[in-house]
């Protein structure tokens, strides 16, 4: 007897393939029916995260623009990301890469252009504990 084509099956295993099989094991359940069932937890997940990149986006330029405003008012400078006593070695590399982004794409440097190229990731990383006397006053 000749084997039905399971494009599911088939998908999945491509899947793993490409992704891994350690990533995609959290959608998979012992009850499931078939590869579909965790294709369809998978998919859901993408869709899920997708409709969740507007609210983060929104967080992530409310977050920059109010600790940019603090900042800029503590220290008196529009270009505090400039102070080389005030960010870390990590922090001040930051800053350069987003200045050389700006500049590669034939913008000015000047404070909003780079406080809005600098990464989440950067302005995340001002929460911690070496920045607590000099930034999170």
């Amino acid at each position: 007897m000749a084997k039905t084509h399971n494009p599911a099956r088939t998908l999945w295993l491509e899947l793993q393939k490409s992704i891994s099989p350690k990533r995609l094991s959290p959608y998979t359940d012992t009850a499931d029916k078939d590869e579909l069932d965790s294709l369809g937890r998978y998919f859901w997940n993408i869709a899920l995260c997708e409709a969740m990149y507007p609210s983060l986006q929104c967080v992530e330029i409310s977050l920059r623009n109010a600790m940019n405003y603090a900042i800029h008012r503590h220290t008196k400078n529009a270009f505090w990301f400039d102070d080389p006593t005030l960010l870390g070695p990590n922090e001040i590399s930051k800053v350069g890469r987003a200045k050389t982004e700006l500049v590669n794409h034939g913008k000015r440097i000047e404070p909003g252009r780079v406080v809005a190229e600098l990464t989440f990731g950067f302005w995340t990383s001002l929460f911690a504990a070496p920045y607590e006397h000099t930034i999170l006053m």
